[in-house]
């Protein structure tokens, strides 16, 4: 009822969300704005999006665009933000294709000849003249770096715990792992193929292999290389902190499961060091420094900072991390 009225009466200031405009695009469009201004307008790279289709019919003198991430994946995506704020700034979709995304697709190849590197190089600097037309950009040294006096960065490289260390030993020693690392080496069988070529291909009876193929118990083309990324992401949680090794509840049951058999081969004894295979939900449980080496190096540097009065804003990685986290 409040959106049909803003049709017939004459307004300001209207602010709103994408959700809310999406569902309601059709009264707000049916209005005459004077200045649209769209913050996060990296959103409107997807011309397919319900949210770019409804943004093309609003009616307006002006239209502005905040992002901090005017391209994301895609130079394509920079002519579907470009077309909605400045339409035909950057020609038709098929010219800025032929002309601009091409050429710097090919000249980009590593084995582009040096005439295509050459043309990709002359179309890239044609197009950030073309852009610098539209585009108000704020760098911290120019408006901000007053406000950076006295500002330092220190990167603090932690060792694991001797905990975590343990662990990530009887990870390593895991038969999916010990299969990257040994896929080079000659075949044990005699024959003269290395291991990824003959017999230690798959892994069929080892934990996360078999998670991955339950599908496809016979292996897959990617075999073994499928096994590189989960198997990097399970050291990486061993390194940040042992919590995050364990069962997430949120995940599925089969996952639960196959995460807890995982838990318990390389937690082996020192299970109980670590609070058993469920999470913690203690926060106390939680910083302990034996779980994690980065608590440790956090509370030192904590105490030293608290110490000289200094206030402290603490980031983490990843919502999972922040549960690790002291507040």
């Amino acid at each position: 009822m409040i959106l049909e009225k803003l049709a017939v009466h004459l307004v300001k200031i209207v602010l709103t969300s994408f959700d809310t405009f999406r569902f309601q695009d059709k009264i707000l469009s049916g209005i005459n704005w004077e200045i649209v201004v769209i913050d996060e307008a990296h959103r409107l790279k997807n011309e397919k999006s319900r949210l770019y289709m409804a943004c093309l019919g609003i009616k307006t003198r002006r239209q502005y665009g905040l992002t901090g991430t005017i391209m994301q994946n895609k130079i394509q995506e920079l002519f579907n933000l470009f077309d909605w704020f400045s339409p035909g700034s950057l020609g038709t979709r098929e010219h800025f294709r032929d002309f601009y995304d091409e050429p710097l697709k090919h000249g980009q190849r590593l084995s582009a000849p040096e005439r295509f590197i050459q043309i990709a190089e002359k179309r890239k600097q044609h197009l950030v003249t073309v852009l610098q037309k539209y585009l108000l950009r704020r760098t911290k040294e120019a408006k901000i770096g007053h406000l950076m006096l006295g500002k330092q960065d220190n990167v603090f490289f932690c060792a694991m715990s001797d905990l975590q260390k343990r662990v990530y030993r009887r990870m390593l020693e895991l038969p999916e792992i010990q299969c990257l690392v040994n896929m080079d080496l000659p075949c044990g069988c005699g024959s003269p193929l290395i291991q990824v070529e003959c017999c230690n291909r798959i892994v069929p009876n080892s934990i996360i292999w078999s998670y991955l193929h339950k599908e496809n118990p016979e292996g897959c083309d990617l075999c073994p290389l499928r096994l590189v990324l989960p198997c990097l992401i399970k050291l990486q949680q061993i390194s940040n902190h042992l919590e995050l090794i364990k069962p997430n509840p949120k995940d599925e049951v089969e996952k639960q499961k196959k995460d807890a058999e995982l838990v318990s081969a390389i937690f082996g004894t020192d299970v109980d060091l670590v609070g058993g295979s469920a999470k913690i939900e203690s926060f106390l449980g939680l910083s302990g420094a034996e779980l994690c080496g980065k608590m440790r190096a956090l509370e030192k540097l904590m105490f030293h900072w608290t110490s000289h009065g200094d206030k402290i804003l603490l980031f983490s990685y990843s919502v999972r991390d922040r549960l690790c986290s002291p507040k």
